[in-house]
């Protein structure tokens, strides 16, 4: 296997690890309903990671480009032809249908810039736990009481400071979405709209220096986007 292909299999590897590990440590105690954003080579693999820890689970909903999307009606009969446990596999027309009865909300669409899956709070359910590792943009003033999970707050804060300079802003200096759920946090926390304490460290909630959920009605989103993709450009 060459030096790329290598990094290739560490990134897949490394994402299905670390969507299980969110998965475990804050996800409510029960989960039965999987929302999956964006069927691909991203999502196949975190659903694989979720199925393992989460024997429970037995409906999941897809949601592709559109509902007659090839990708999402590969991923279906995957799902059917591999886990017997799952009854019910549901491909959605909006995000919406997709995220509102969901215990955990996968996230990894890939598409263009500026075109960002735009979530609203009010869709998803009590206790919900979103994983973002692709594009992910909620209104800012929804996000303030959601609890906010970082994998590498450093790499985000290079990424602010590499984009900076053709990020635009508005009249009051506050920077528009990325798309990237680490990197608009970071930008919401040098505006002081947001506090560095306030945002969680997925590291440190693994080493037990900081808790996780707290309440089984707890809204958390973690962003694991990007980590396996600085393992193939090292």
């Amino acid at each position: 296997m060459d030096s790329l292909a290598q990094r290739c299999t560490t990134v897949l590897e490394s994402t299905e690890a670390r969507a299980g590990l969110a998965a475990r440590l804050l996800a409510k105690h029960e989960v039965r309903t999987l929302a999956i954003i964006g069927p691909g080579v991203v999502g196949k693999i975190c659903l694989a990671s979720y199925m393992k820890m989460f024997v429970s689970i037995d409906k999941i909903y897809l949601k592709g480009s559109t509902v007659h999307s090839k990708t999402a009606r590969r991923m279906k009969k995957f799902i059917e032809a591999n886990y017997p446990q799952v009854k019910q596999v549901v491909i959605c027309a909006t995000l919406k249908e997709a995220v509102e009865n969901a215990d955990i909300v996968s996230e990894s669409a890939s598409i263009k810039m500026k075109e960002y899956p735009r979530y609203k709070k009010e869709w998803f359910k009590p206790g919900v736990l979103i994983i973002s590792s692709g594009t992910f943009y909620m209104e800012r003033a929804e996000l303030l009481d959601i609890t906010k999970v970082l994998d590498n707050y450093e790499m985000y804060e290079e990424y602010a400071q590499e984009d900076e300079s053709f990020i635009r802003k508005d009249k009051k200096g506050r920077h528009e979405a990325t798309g990237c759920l680490g990197e608009d946090l970071v930008y919401m926390m040098q505006e002081g709209v947001l506090k560095r304490e306030s945002v969680l460290s997925l590291g440190e909630i693994i080493l037990g220096k900081c808790r996780g959920r707290t309440s089984e009605d707890e809204l958390i989103v973690v962003a694991l986007g990007g980590l396996a993709l600085e393992i193939v450009l090292a």
